[in-house]
């Protein structure tokens, strides 16, 4: 089974604005701020003694930490939006094939499989079929590159499904 998606920049942005909110990190990395803000403020201004202290500085390691996330946040969409091109292989044509053995990917500068054993995740986020590598490695198909719908929902339950056998396999 095969498909050719033409992978745009804006997909990419897309992707990662509705992702942001669904994975497990960006919680993580918000309380590490969190916490890490509050540490400081008590060591600066020392440990909080009176319920308006304990408000103070929660507060302020909270709006920190939120702030912290939206800045990081930001400054990871840039660097997507600034690195991301033809000529490293992520945007443009991608052509996808399941087999037995994995997923398949061949662009104009690379190609490659991807054994069933090393993906971690088939799945449907918004328009999108998210074949995920590792946190930081992923394959986005987006829905308009099927001609059918049959044809979309045939290549995510094939993949689900070679995903699952090795995983009971192995």
């Amino acid at each position: 089974m095969k498909v050719i998606t033409e992978l745009k920049q804006r997909d990419l942005l897309d992707f990662n604005i509705r992702s942001i909110l669904r994975f497990k990190s960006t919680y993580i990395n918000t309380a590490f701020m969190c916490i890490a803000l509050f540490g400081f403020l008590a060591y600066m201004k020392g440990f909080p003694t009176s319920g308006n202290d304990w408000m103070a500085i929660s507060f302020g390691s909270i709006v920190g930490g939120i702030g912290g996330t939206l800045i990081t946040i930001i400054f990871s969409l840039t660097q997507i939006f600034f690195s991301s091109n033809e000529k490293n292989g992520i945007l443009g044509k991608h052509e996808y094939t399941i087999t037995d053995e994995g997923l398949y990917e061949k662009t104009r500068v690379n190609e490659g499989l991807y054994k069933w054993e090393g993906i971690e995740e088939v799945r449907i986020f918004g328009p999108y079929i998210l074949l995920r590598i590792s946190d930081h490695l992923a394959h986005i198909i987006h829905k308009r590159s099927f001609n059918s719908e049959q044809n979309y929902e045939e290549f995510v339950k094939t993949a689900q499904h070679k995903l699952e056998n090795a995983n009971k396999n192995s």
